[in-house]
């Protein structure tokens, strides 16, 4: 991990996939530590896409089960990345996974936990579903104040705090690094 300075009002940092790998897996590991197996696994696009495989073999390997994986949107930003009022869900379940949900705890991942209104938009769409339990699991979490707010049945584990800077990862680049 790198903290980058591109001048006073731009502070970075730079995580690569080693750092984003074992954040991951420190964040499973409490997962194992409090023996929650999850019935079905989901990750918020895109970000949520490279944690959830991750934490997909970690999970798997240590419960020695086969865990189902799915994937819904949510956008924060527009097509020009400018922020949006409010987290909109871009792509929601099918229909008939929808209905299966009642009942099942679920993991749900994303990458960081910024403001926390991405992960109150999906909780509150999964916990309206009926699922019986929903934990939520991200690589990072921002060292900064949310206005988001998660249900208070909803736990969260992350496998690293970092300051409250614009994150760059590697799978958002051409450069490997």
């Amino acid at each position: 991990m790198e903290l980058l300075d591109k001048g006073s009002s731009e502070r970075r940092i730079r995580v690569s996939y080693a750092d984003t790998h074992k954040a991951v897996v420190r964040a499973c590991s409490e997962v194992v530590r409090d023996n929650y197996l999850p019935n079905v696994l989901i990750g918020i696009s895109t970000g949520g896409l490279l944690v959830l495989r991750i934490a997909k073999a970690c999970l798997e390997q240590d419960f020695n089960v086969k865990l189902p994986a799915y994937v819904m949107g949510i956008s924060y930003y527009d097509d020009e990345n400018k922020k949006l009022p409010e987290p909109v869900i871009t792509q929601k379940l099918d229909s008939g996974l929808e209905r299966k949900i009642n009942g099942l705890n679920v993991l749900m991942f994303d990458e960081v936990n910024d403001s926390g209104r991405t992960l109150e938009t999906a909780s509150r769409y999964i916990l309206g579903l009926g699922a019986k339990e929903l934990r939520i699991l991200v690589a990072y979490v921002k060292d900064a104040p949310k206005t988001g707010n998660l249900p208070e049945s909803v736990k969260l584990y992350y496998g690293e705090k970092i300051p409250n800077v614009w994150i760059e990862y590697p799978w958002e680049s051409k450069e490997f690094f």
